[in-house]
């Protein structure tokens, strides 16, 4: 994500330079050649503040789109305000340019092999794994184990690929390693043991805290009544980055598919306040026999209520609800909304209901498999959908709530920043064998947003490694 960053700057010159010491600012640790300096003295000054200054208030509230454009919590990067007198204690070191990131070879090993989830391209590392045939497991818990170069530990969403039970020789396994190793920028390590360095207190590889995972087979809804945009940009993260083809399918032609092909379904934003799909039976059907279907922004209100708040309309409790129902209505009007108003205030009360586009700050539990790879619970999304989401009654279901106080950088009304704070951003919920996961945001946003691909990436490898929770 660093080096993504360094070319977008560098495509914009923009300079920066190594950080030649450790230094701490603002309660955040930046470590000397791995973080980087941008001086503000040079001829993209105005660039560079757009790029690294938040900014909260408007002369005009009105937006054609985004009102913020600051890019390190979209790459997901920690950043600080030098002031000028820290730049006199030599704080600057060398010219930097973006390159790819490089990792040695991993060593031969006679037992297995592990990466962390954290690098960017873990992903496509584990779909080549995956793809390639061979069994690999996911490490649920924090996990010490020993490799050939000593005792290590690896954070939860440690990827391990046994070399037992394999049908691939071990050889084409460690040439495959090298090439993770190679090209994904990954690094591999050799395990000599599956035993764990701390006794009883820590996990086996072999024990039930480390699953298996399987090869996802992907649809993507696309067509007229779905967001382009949306769809693209989750093409482009899946098929050319992570370079794991996918299936994109018309939303109208869902109903003739093979459904025991695929493992997911991705429902892109889009129009379905009024979608009643003959095949809802069917999905949920699927759902319950290990599906995974994820809903995107203006697609989540609707999966959610076809899949996880559906009830049998023929049901008698459904029927006495809905008798119950039409009893109690009785017309309202909304004072507020149906005030007289001056037409010049017509753009102002509009724009006080929309979120164009704002970076609202929230709270990841990287313990859940959704939030594996992340080592920070603060993270940032890009917004720009006001309606908030429900909580579910699973109280481990919220994945990713915003913060008390959301709003990072951008324009939001009051009024929507008091309604989505402390609101799920992500909801994760199982059902039956399978799972429907729910993003408020678009974390693949313009193809940019870098920092919470692996959000997205996770609901893809990681769906059906969660578990719901007990009945009483």
């Amino acid at each position: 994500r660093m080096n993504f960053f360094l070319d977008l700057l560098n495509y914009h010159r923009i300079e920066a330079y190594h950080l030649t010491r450790d230094i701490t600012v603002n309660g955040k640790r930046f470590v000397a050649n791995d973080a980087m300096v941008v001086p503000a003295s040079q001829p993209q000054y105005r660039l560079i503040r757009s790029i690294f200054e938040a900014v909260s208030e408007f002369e005009d509230a009105t937006f054609y789109d985004v009102s913020t454009w600051v890019l390190p919590p979209a790459f997901g990067l920690d950043f600080a305000a030098l002031k000028g007198r820290d730049f006199r204690t030599g704080l600057v070191g060398d010219a930097v340019a973006p390159s790819t990131p490089t990792v040695s070879a991993p060593a031969e090993s006679s037992y297995a092999y592990v990466f962390e989830w954290a690098p960017y391209f873990a992903p496509r590392a584990l779909h080549r794994v995956l793809d390639a045939g061979l069994h690999a497991r996911v490490a649920t818990k924090p996990l010490a184990v020993m490799t050939t170069a000593g005792a290590r530990e690896f954070s939860r969403g440690a990827i391990v690929v046994p070399l037992d039970r394999q049908e691939v020789e071990r050889a084409e396994i460690y040439a495959l390693m090298r090439t993770i190793a190679a090209e994904d920028g990954v690094a591999v390590h050799a395990l000599t043991s599956g035993r764990s360095n701390e006794g009883g207190a820590g996990i086996n590889v072999g024990g039930p805290s480390v699953r298996p995972l399987d090869l996802p087979k992907v649809l993507l809804v696309v067509g007229d009544d779905v967001s382009l945009y949306d769809a693209g940009e989750i093409w482009h993260l899946a098929d050319y980055r992570m370079q794991m083809p996918i299936t994109l399918r018309k939303r109208e032609s869902l109903g003739e598919i093979d459904w025991d092909r695929y493992t997911h379904i991705i429902f892109p934003s889009g129009e379905y306040e009024d979608y009643e799909p003959e095949f809802a039976d069917r999905l949920r059907l699927w759902i319950r026999e290990g599906g995974t279907a994820i809903g995107m922004r203006d697609a989540a209100p609707w999966l959610r209520a076809t899949t996880l708040d559906w009830v049998d309309p023929e049901s008698e409790e459904a029927l006495a609800a809905s008798a119950d129902e039409e009893a109690d209505e009785e017309p309202e009007e909304d004072a507020d909304e149906t005030a007289r108003r001056p037409y010049s205030d017509k753009d102002d009360y509009e724009a006080a209901k929309v979120i164009g586009g704002a970076i609202f700050a929230a709270d990841l539990d990287t313990s859940h498999p959704l939030g594996f790879g992340y080592s920070d619970r603060s993270i940032y999304l890009h917004k720009n959908v006001s309606e908030p989401f429900l909580r579910t009654e699973n109280p481990f279901a919220a994945v990713i709530s915003y913060s008390e106080d959301p709003v990072f950088s951008g324009y939001v009304s009051d009024e929507n920043r008091d309604a989505l704070a402390g609101t799920p951003a992500l909801i994760a919920e199982r059902s039956g064998a399978g799972s429907v996961i729910l993003f408020a945001d678009n974390p693949n946003f313009r193809g940019y947003w870098y920092g919470t691909n692996k959000l997205f990436l996770n609901t893809v490898f990681f769906s059906t490694i969660f578990d719901a929770p007990r009945e009483d």
